[in-house]
């Protein structure tokens, strides 16, 4: 009776340690306890044989053993069956080992499930000879996404020496661009006039000195083909002012 109580401490001792070592993550555990450790490798417990997220998962179950429910219902071959024993659900999952593992196959937890039915039960996948699973929490995995936080720009504009000649000022206006370059005014049509006139007095503008003037109402597809342009001839950095 010694012996057995002895040895019943142990196998509990062994698996508290692994319950340890899952939670917390750790990979710098001794070589003692990696010895005590159960069969079952930690650091592919819950998917040991990952591949990249695809359409497959979306027919996790069609192939899949569900957790969250008190028995054991698993889903393969297009029949659902349950299973309230342990018994019963190894020797199926050991005679239709060879399906099962055509594909992935799921095991579904929900935050409810208990950790150690999900240890169990990937302790007979492995007498299964079944490494294709997956765990899965469908509360989380299902879950929506966060709201994206949306923050309204601010202002941008600027002031400056309007006086200054060497600034390159870019006016935006209605319906054609102006633009002035030691104090010399030019009316523009588009942006594709905009290009060809910075091409040809690239060697007067000087790139830190670079104003775009426009309403502060201006929508936002007036605006972009002037930045366009700006960044086309490697421009980027430029200040903004209201008229």
């Amino acid at each position: 009776m010694l012996y057995q109580n002895s040895k019943s401490n142990i196998i509990l001792t062994i698996r508290h340690i692994l319950l340890f070592l899952i939670f917390s993550a750790t990979s710098c555990a001794s070589q003692e306890i990696k010895q005590q450790q159960s069969h079952i490798d930690t650091l592919k417990l819950f998917d040991p044989k990952p591949e990249p997220t695809s359409a497959q998962e979306v027919e996790m179950f069609k192939n899949c053993l569900v957790l969250f429910y008190p028995n054991y219902t698993i889903v393969t071959g297009g029949k659902k069956q349950s299973f309230d024993d342990l018994n019963d659900l190894t020797i199926f999952l050991r005679k239709n080992s060879s399906s099962i593992r055509q594909t992935k196959f799921f095991l579904i937890s929900d935050s409810s499930t208990q950790f150690s039915k999900i240890v169990s039960v990937i302790d007979i996948l492995g007498t299964a000879k079944i490494d294709n699973y997956r765990v899965i929490n469908y509360q989380e995995y299902f879950a929506p996404p966060e709201p994206v936080q949306i923050q309204a720009p601010t202002s941008a504009t600027t002031a400056f020496d309007e006086s200054d000649s060497t600034y390159f000022k870019i006016t935006i206006l209605k319906e054609a661009l102006e633009v002035n370059l030691l104090n010399q005014i030019t009316k523009l049509n588009t942006a594709g006039d905009l290009d060809s006139f910075i091409a040809n007095h690239k060697a007067d503008i000087n790139p830190d000195k670079i104003i775009i003037i426009s309403s502060s109402d201006l929508p936002y597809n007036k605006f972009r083909p002037v930045i366009d342009v700006l960044k086309k001839h490697e421009y980027h950095k430029y200040n903004l002012a209201a008229k």
